[in-house]
């Protein structure tokens, strides 16, 4: 009873995180932030509850990389209308872009604005379906394949005691016809890279329960859920940013082909938040000396981090790769423009578009936070502006 109880005290406090601003901010609200505190052990029962424990799926071959040839991309349209809107509409040219909506109003907002946006409404497709926050990143489905080619969704349990978020994943793998797995692991995807060849690269705050993951998990254990869920054979471990809002990877990290990572770097120690400059510093240089899944050396790239201001921190590693195409925050300053000329030159033939999110960055997140893509089916090939692009 003690635990039904707290699951019901859970389902009463999301309906009033998402008062605000359209729903929930990307960090842990201060009611979560208090509940998690307070009932811990309720919060990871009613993970392993909602989620349940199926067996791991089999012959999985190794996770395919965002930088890979992708069917499409999810967005929530629930909060910052506008630039999802924009940001769909680009998807929309060269991929499908998947809409979670709530109700057929908020579906006909969505479908009006897209069409006055030039979207290609072929490549659009709506899921009505009601979440809790736009962070789409964080609790959206991982796509993988096992040995015959066949895709299924492995769904990670969020770190936000957000119901309807964290049963995202299950409902969209039902609607198209996807076998779902959930291994017992908490892990926004925000704090996940895959190589595509057998390696998965994360911050600590895999093991921070303050910020809503398992304090129980161990290194041993995270390694084997990779083995077993993504068929990686090694886990590299960064340090994460502090006062980012997350503690995720993808605030000062991109791994933009299977051997190439940017990395943020403040210019001066003042410019970040405590000790992070040393700490992207660090985490660069342990990823100079790493290698991906084929034993290739990782190149480093180093990419300017806006000063921290007012408790923000802006990046331009929080970007989208959509097949040809890179989706880069831009905030209004004269850095923007190196951030973009720093992506084409990291990938030659690329369109780099920059996107302003000078308004959601204050709600520590921009573009890859709030979309996740769904990898193209492996053996297949998408033919794209005259180039060919092999499935996984």
């Amino acid at each position: 009873m003690r635990y039904a109880t707290s699951f019901l005290a859970l389902a009463l406090l999301a309906p009033s995180l998402a008062q605000a601003a359209g729903g929930p901010s990307h960090s842990l609200t201060v009611q979560e932030r208090a509940y998690i505190r307070a009932h811990l052990r309720e919060y990871l029962a009613e993970k392993e509850l909602h989620h349940g424990r199926a067996p791991a799926p089999e012959d999985v071959v190794a996770a395919p990389p965002e930088f890979g040839p992708l069917e499409g991309v999810s967005f929530a349209y629930t909060q910052f209308p506008e630039l999802v809107t924009q940001l769909a509409t680009e998807v929309s040219k060269n991929a499908k872009a998947f809409l979670a909506v709530d109700g057929d109003s908020e579906e006909q907002s969505a479908k009006a604005a897209l069409q006055a946006a030039g979207a290609n409404m072929d490549n659009v497709a709506f899921d009505q379906v009601h979440v809790d926050s736009i962070w789409m990143r964080d609790y959206g489905p991982n796509i993988v394949a096992n040995k015959k080619g066949e895709r299924f969704v492995v769904d990670l349990r969020y770190n936000r005691p957000r119901p309807s978020d964290d049963a995202y994943p299950q409902k969209f793998a039902a609607a198209r016809n996807l076998p779902c797995y959930s291994p017992p692991l908490i892990l926004p995807g925000g704090n996940l890279i895959l190589d595509g060849h057998g390696v998965a690269i994360m911050t600590r705050m895999v093991f921070d329960g303050d910020e809503g993951c398992d304090p129980n998990l161990s290194t041993e254990a995270l390694s084997q859920y990779f083995k077993d869920y993504f068929a990686c054979t090694k886990v590299i471990l960064l340090k994460p940013m502090k006062n980012d809002g997350t503690g995720h990877a993808d605030m000062f990290c991109k791994l933009v082909n299977d051997t190439t990572f940017i990395v943020g770097e403040y210019a001066k120690a003042e410019d970040g938040s405590e000790d992070n400059k040393q700490t992207l510093d660090d985490n660069a240089a342990l990823l100079a000396n790493e290698t991906n899944g084929q034993g290739q050396k990782f190149r480093v790239i180093r990419m300017p981090m806006p000063a921290f201001d007012s408790g923000v921190s802006r990046t331009y590693t929080n970007s989208l790769t959509v097949n040809d195409t890179v989706l880069v925050p831009q905030y209004g300053i004269p850095m923007d423009q190196q951030a973009l000329d720093i992506y084409k030159t990291a990938l030659p033939g690329a369109k780099v578009v920059g996107f302003d999110c000078s308004q959601i960055i204050s709600e520590n997140g921009a573009i890859h936070c709030i979309t996740h893509e769904f990898n193209a089916a492996p053996h297949t090939t998408i033919s794209l502006n005259g180039l060919n692009l092999q499935g996984f």
